[in-house]
């Protein structure tokens, strides 16, 4: 087992399997709210790393109960949903997919103007 990890939010089940298999991996979604706090305080001083994703968010309040955390890594390119502030206080490096395709993205977006503006699906 390569460390605990604490899971936020549900992913790609082959992404979720390979988490599981690799660490010890412990999904906070899947606890009932009126379990988490006792959960976060069984689980949570051993927490290395935390996955999640912009969308479902890491709040300082979660933070602050994981004080082994050594990284964050998100499955999105924002981070509106969590908590920079507090992992930088930390010193806590958060990993996100910002530069994962924004040239894919552009070359999309051009390619869909064209397609608008050429009526080139017009008759599909």
């Amino acid at each position: 087992m390569g460390g605990r990890v604490l899971g936020i939010g549900s992913m790609d089940p082959e992404l979720e399997r390979r988490l599981d298999e690799g660490f010890e991996t412990h999904w906070l979604d899947r606890v009932p709210d009126a379990e988490r706090n006792a959960f976060l305080d069984a689980v949570g001083p051993e927490i290395v790393v935390v996955v999640t994703s912009s969308r479902i968010g890491l709040t300082s309040d979660v933070i602050d109960r994981l004080p082994a955390l050594r990284a964050v890594s998100s499955f999105s390119a924002g981070v509106d949903g969590i908590d920079v502030a507090a992992l930088r206080r930390r010193g806590v490096p958060l990993g996100t997919t910002a530069d994962l395709l924004p040239d894919e993205v552009a070359n999309l977006a051009v390619a869909l103007a064209l397609a608008v503006t050429r009526e080139v699906v017009a008759n599909d």
